[in-house]
């Protein structure tokens, strides 16, 4: 017990001195209206408090981070998959739905659905996430970043719209999506980050959601993961005449650092960086629906 004290007690100094070099720019910003959610009962396969902040190699601590970080996407996803399934319990979340008749082609540019929120976890004093959304623009972006400590975080958004089938029985469609993502997924000295976007279609009435990767990176060495390009996806889902639904894009990003290090995903106008792209994030034009 005593030498699990002292190796904590040497992790917290060690944490300390390292906060004092970070950079401001970034850590010194706050959430502003956005929820954020306390991940203290995440559970991992490694205690806290016998991590040994003097005598921990970096494979090692890379390896914790990964796991912390997996463990926090895993969470965020159940968060995001409540948060879907809280919308048919809100109506004041939505405007009116889109109609769709089975065996019409359709196809519509709006936006009525949207929701955001980030997590923390651990004794990192440098986590720092923000998320948002905007139907009017079609956009979603977060931003989750882990520095020194045993800590890491995680922010999504989604935007979308919700449709209305009508007809008898059911008929497959083909659900496509227009859009650009752009963004950063990065690391350094034993942290570890991941950037998520999909398409994802959801049925009210069953509960079934249908996904479609859009990207999937992550990053558990030194550099960094760069995107900016357009995307054309769809997913053919069988649609059931007389249910509802919603089609919305979902970008999340996830970071985790275990003594030094940090790392995170980038898909938003909070940093400030040299040379980032005039828009960072997930947005759509249109979404196609083809029988």
């Amino acid at each position: 017990m005593k030498n699990n004290c002292l190796k904590f007690v040497s992790l917290l100094i060690v944490l300390m001195m390292t906060l004092c070099l970070i950079p401001t720019t970034i850590a010194e910003q706050n959430v502003n209206d956005v929820k954020v959610h306390d991940l203290s009962e995440l559970h991992l396969n490694f205690d806290i408090s016998s991590i040994d902040a003097s005598n921990i190699s970096e494979k090692e601590a890379t390896k914790m981070s990964e796991t912390a970080r997996l463990a926090i996407e895993k969470e965020i996803e159940k968060e995001i998959e409540a948060s879907v399934k809280g919308l048919s319990r809100n109506p004041s979340q939505t405007k009116v739905a889109q109609a769709v008749t089975l065996g019409r082609n359709t196809s519509f540019s709006t936006a009525d659905t949207l929701n955001y929120s980030t997590s923390k976890w651990g004794v990192s004093l440098k986590t720092v996430t923000n998320s948002t959304s905007s139907t009017s623009s079609k956009t979603s972006q977060e931003f989750a970043f882990a520095y020194p400590g045993v800590g890491g975080c995680g922010a999504w958004a989604y935007v979308g719209q919700k449709f209305n089938v009508s007809g008898s029985g059911s008929q497959n469609a083909n659900i496509r999506m227009i859009g650009t993502i752009s963004g950063d997924t990065e690391a350094l000295g034993g942290a570890t980050a991941g950037s998520k976007a999909e398409l994802v279609i959801y049925d009210f009435t069953t509960g079934t959601s249908y996904k479609e990767t859009i990207y999937n990176q992550s990053r558990s060495i030194a550099g960094v993961s760069r995107v900016n390009q357009s995307f054309n996806v769809g997913k053919t889902v069988l649609l059931q005449g007389g249910h509802q639904y919603v089609a919305y894009l979902l970008i999340e990003g996830t970071a985790s650092a275990v003594v030094a290090g940090e790392a995170g995903s980038d898909f938003g106008p909070w940093d400030g960086g040299i040379g980032d792209p005039a828009f960072q994030g997930v947005k759509y034009s249109i979404i196609y629906i083809d029988f």
